[in-house]
């Protein structure tokens, strides 16, 4: 009687549940890398479009005003939006503007987005800050490195608003 209930008992060895957990950490450890490109790819992405938002409102606001509106970091202004997404506490970046950094620049000449990001670990070659003027030039500034120029340095700022 005994021989035939040892025999009726179904389970798993501890060698099968050992293999299954190492399949799966192997599988992790291949997937986990290539989602964290990915959302930081989407989060990069987030910051370039609430760049080109904002400039859009700002031209807006320059063609009924004739002047361009400056806006701090975290400053609310019902007619700027300083974030991007949907909200400022889900939002990938931060946007301000200011004016351009050239010598006879004024707030009603010459506006620059920046958009620094707020997402937390990044790959090295993340981007920091993105820059757009009302002149249309474009820039960048990678993660502790410095402000490269779309057109000038093209080698080092490829990928910076690139998706």
């Amino acid at each position: 009687m005994r021989k035939k209930t040892l025999l009726l008992q179904n389970g798993f060895t501890l060698i099968e549940v050992l293999i299954v957990i190492i399949i799966l950490g192997v599988l992790g450890a291949i997937a986990y890398p290539s989602y964290t490109t990915y959302i930081a790819r989407g989060k990069r992405n987030e910051c370039r479009a609430g760049v080109m938002q904002v400039m859009q409102q700002q031209e807006r606001y320059f063609t009924q005003y004739n002047t361009y509106l400056a806006v701090a970091n975290n400053a609310e202004n019902p007619r700027i939006k300083n974030f991007s997404g949907d909200s400022s506490d889900s939002s990938a970046c931060i946007i301000a503007s200011t004016t351009c950094d050239e010598d006879d620049a004024t707030v009603a000449t010459c506006i620059e987005i920046q958009a620094t990001a707020r997402f937390g670990d990044k790959p090295p070659t993340s981007v920091e800050v993105f820059y757009m003027d009302s002149k249309g030039a474009r820039a960048c500034k990678k993660k502790g490195g410095e402000r490269y120029t779309l057109g000038k340095d093209t080698a080092s700022s490829d990928n910076c608003w690139k998706g």
